[in-house]
């Protein structure tokens, strides 16, 4: 597998795979032709999409000669294609019709040679909804990747690859819930203003699937590119440190911080705000447009930090407010009265959502958790949203 961004992948990365005679494992495979025209080369397909889907992910090459012997790669002759649309809009429909449950973490990208033709590349992430079967022709098997290819699971494989994946989600609940008793509890990396907290988690799947640490020397090697995409929700970072959980970048000092943002080892991010909903005069407002446009552009830096990190997807993505029981929006229009109405909860656990790639904007991404928050105030969704779902909180919106 080519550890890059596949949008970035050239045929200079593709002529080091034969160079150095990288041969097919449990993360790549390749192929000279694309053959889907029968059932069977159709269910061949699938079987090799969903065995990565159901393994650690991996790439599959299209469009790259192997020596059958020793399943090194030779050439890389590419295939002909003049409609790459048409393509991948037939591979991503058989895709959809063909494994069940349906595989939502693939990127599909076209490699130009220099002979003119292409290589195609579809690279599968490792998923959090498997196991995966082929349903394609009533086939309903299961496969995973092994070193020599790959083989469909027995019963006993069967029964481990279901509980794994919801021992999964539960490692993923349980990192965040704790996460949250220890900043309810105060036992966090720095001290915090004593007020309400935004607190967002941003957690790749890939950091609870298998033991994992990211090399954090490239953090050190140029700090201010990873200081300004960490810097906390609604403030510049004024001190950073590596510590004992890994990165830590936070406004203010240790005895009296506005905010920080935390990087695990394992890649998982943990950011808290605590000045924004300082009670004024007595008063609990809650400036929604502020925090959600603080959230967007935040969002969008810590994915951008993820990218350079290569994380893989899908990344679980939760937003909770704690201590906004009594709050009310405010808007910069004002509205009457009866409009607002107080949070109902202390805690607000917004509905996780899953980043499946890095195309999706924050706004997209944030938008259930906003419709959720406007929800606990009083109001049917987020009215900043117009009907093409562009976030836009300087049109009146209130009578």
């Amino acid at each position: 597998m080519i550890l890059k961004d596949i949008n970035q992948i050239t045929e200079s990365d593709l002529m080091d795979l034969v160079t150095n005679a990288t041969d097919e494992r449990k993360d790549n495979e390749y192929k000279q032709e694309l053959f889907l025209n029968t059932e069977k080369e159709k269910v061949e397909f699938l079987a090799d999409v969903s065995s990565f889907a159901n393994s650690n992910g991996g790439d599959l090459y299209i469009g790259i000669k192997e020596d059958k012997n020793t399943n090194k790669p030779i050439a890389r002759p590419g295939i002909s294609i003049e409609n790459t649309d048409q393509e991948k809009l037939k591979i991503e429909n058989l895709l959809r019709d063909g494994i069940q449950p349906r595989i939502i973490y693939k990127d599909i990208a076209w490699i130009p040679l220099s002979n003119g033709n292409k290589v195609l590349i579809i690279r599968i992430y490792q998923s959090d909804t498997s196991p995966h079967r082929v349903i394609l022709a009533k086939d309903y098997r299961f496969f995973i990747r092994h070193t020599g290819g790959r083989h469909a699971l027995d019963v006993d494989e069967l029964r481990v690859a279901f509980t794994l994946s919801e021992n999964l989600k539960d490692k993923i609940n349980n990192f965040i819930d704790e996460r949250i008793y220890k900043i309810i509890s105060d036992d966090t990396p720095v001290v915090c203003h004593k007020n309400p907290k935004i607190l967002l988690h941003l957690v790749p799947l890939s950091s609870f699937r298998r033991p994992h640490t990211y090399d954090f020397r490239k953090i050190n090697e140029v700090p201010h590119e990873y200081d300004s995409l960490l810097s906390p929700i609604g403030h510049s970072f004024s001190n950073t440190r590596f510590n004992y959980d890994g990165y830590l970048v936070f406004s203010g000092d240790y005895s009296s911080a506005g905010s920080y943002s935390q990087l695990f080892r394992n890649g998982a991010l943990e950011v808290v705000e605590a000045f924004a909903l300082e009670p004024h005069e007595g008063k609990k407002n809650f400036p929604v447009a502020y925090i959600e446009n603080e959230l967007i552009k935040a969002t969008g830096r810590y994915l951008g930090l993820f990218k350079k990190m290569n994380v893989p997807f899908p990344i679980i993505l939760k937003l909770s407010f704690l201590g906004v029981k009594g709050y009310k929006f405010i808007f910069e229009n004002g509205i009457p009265e009866f409009y607002r109405k107080p949070i109902d909860k202390d805690l607000l656990q917004l509905p996780p959502q899953i980043v499946e790639n890095y195309s999706v904007n924050a706004e997209a991404i944030l938008r259930p958790c906003f419709d959720t928050l406007w929800g606990a105030g009083g109001f049917p969704c987020d009215l900043f949203y117009d009907k093409d779902g562009k976030w836009k909180p300087t049109e009146r919106i209130f009578p």
